[in-house]
């Protein structure tokens, strides 16, 4: 599997849902991402 990594704007988008009370579990699943790789 090659490694991919995260976009500015799907860093962008991590830190809103941070900030909006998401938990990686979510995040993860919005954005199509394992969720060891939000966090």
């Amino acid at each position: 599997m090659a490694y991919q990594q995260l976009t500015l704007e799907e860093r962008s988008m991590i830190y809103g849902f941070c900030k909006a009370g998401f938990s990686n579990n979510q995040i993860a699943q919005e954005l199509g991402r394992h969720k060891s790789t939000i966090g």
